[in-house]
């Protein structure tokens, strides 16, 4: 396939280039999920078993294990049963179902359905739903706390159409008000003639200003994700969360190189957030909701050039709305957990337990048995990005490496529900 200017489009995920038996088992696993069980269940937990797979295979599982961790993540999903299907019949059906639980399988079956409708190009229907569309899901992407994106970036990575589809799918059934956040409107945006050059992007600078912005002061009764609903609901705190968001404009994003550095940035902070905002001196606290940041960083390496390739009429377009996603997805979860302070010094010498090598990491996550940790798709993603940074973040392996030496350490299980007993956050007063 190629786009409009005859240029190569991505087709060669990990199921292409690799033929072996363990890639087979990995797909067949895949493709048995699709066929057996829904995006989601109760209601709204995301359906994470291609996650685990993918991440697992990639700290070198076998056909074994990875058997073993698809029974596990099986034990919590929902069957399709009998669940309707097919109410969806053409295009023009889709926009009015958008947000609707109810129509999951509907949209399933529709999408699943259009390859076969392009000679199997399922880019091409990617890129047609995607921005082309009556009803384009682009932004969408960003719904379900960014489920969507996070199941696109494996459907690329991957290379698989059946992913790809149920990615299209999930948007739909995730749609939710955020999309409008993260469109790019003419007005938000800065003009060309305007000075650029007080205007540079510092994320330390960023979250700071977040942590202290005292409109948020008060909104957020409970931590947890769900919280969102307030902030949003708040007047004052939405329009404050859409400023923050605005400071991100398209000369920030102008070159490759920039394009780099800004995600470099965010993968810096995902790792702050991952392993510098427990209180000093007591248990270390992982929060499940902060540390999806770093998969979401990922999402962007995977999806910007695939992405700017499939709708090359207009990349920077495409570039701009994949940064708003990560950095709304990164606002949200702050502020719901209570914005807590980042501590440089917890990733200090003094501070970091016994290194271990990345082997030896990679052992412990897909080996141990007995070990609970390593059938949760959150704790072995996590993992697998850290051990990944050699290839996917060089600058960053050695603060990568200290974060998953403190994980594997002492780790032993997420907070940031809200429970009893939760290991604690530093919330310091916003100012």
């Amino acid at each position: 396939m190629a786009n409009k200017h005859g240029n190569p489009i991505f087709v060669n995920g990990i199921l292409q280039i690799f033929q072996d038996a363990r890639t087979q088992t990995l797909n067949d696993l895949i493709e048995q999920n699709h066929a057996t069980y829904g995006l989601l269940y109760n209601s709204v937990m995301q359906n994470h078993t291609q996650h685990i797979l993918l991440a697992s295979y990639q700290l070198g599982s076998s056909t074994n294990d990875l058997k073993h961790l698809y029974t596990a993540e099986c034990n919590d999903l929902v069957p399709w049963g009998d669940r309707p299907s097919g109410r969806i019949a053409v295009e023009d059906d889709l926009a009015a179902h958008f947000g609707d639980l109810d129509y999951e399988r509907d949209f399933v079956a529709f999408f699943e359905q259009q390859p076969a409708q392009h000679d199997g190009q399922w880019q091409t229907v990617l890129a047609y739903h995607l921005w082309n569309s009556s009803a384009p899901l682009m932004t969408s992407l960003v719904g379900g706390f960014g489920h969507p994106l996070l199941l696109l970036a494996d459907a690329i990575e991957l290379g698989s159409g059946t992913l790809a589809m149920d990615a299209l799918a999930l948007a739909a059934v995730d749609h939710s008000g955020l999309s409008a956040l993260v469109a790019v409107r003419e007005e938000e945006v800065v003009s060309e003639d305007e000075d650029k050059s007080a205007d540079a992007i510092s994320l330390a600078h960023f979250i700071e200003s977040v942590r202290t912005d005292f409109t948020f002061d008060g909104v957020v009764q409970h931590i947890g994700i769900q919280e969102v609903r307030a902030v949003l609901a708040d007047k004052d705190a939405r329009e404050a969360v859409l400023a923050h968001l605005n400071r991100l404009q398209h000369h920030h994003l102008d070159t490759a190189d920039a394009r780099d550095a800004l995600l470099g940035q965010f993968v810096d902070l995902a790792l702050d957030l991952i392993a510098a905002t427990s209180v000093p001196g007591q248990p270390a606290a992982f929060d499940f909701y902060l540390t999806h940041v770093l998969s979401f960083c990922n999402c962007v390496r995977i999806l910007l050039p695939a992405l700017t390739q499939l709708n090359d009429n207009d990349k920077d377009e495409t570039s701009l709305v994949l940064f708003r996603m990560l950095c709304l997805l990164t606002i949200l979860p702050y502020i719901t957990q209570q914005r807590p302070v980042i501590t440089h010094s917890l990733l200090d010498d003094e501070h970091a337990p016994v290194m271990r090598t990345w082997e030896e990491i990679r052992q412990s996550v897909v080996s141990p048995a007995g070990d609970e940790r390593v059938t949760d798709p959150h704790f072995v993603k996590m993992m697998q990005l850290l051990s990944s940074s050699l290839t996917y973040w060089p600058a960053l392996e050695d603060k990568c490496l200290r974060v998953a030496n403190k994980a594997l350490l002492e780790f032993h299980g997420w907070r940031g529900f809200g429970k009893p007993g939760e290991a604690a956050l530093n919330t310091a007063s916003s100012t």
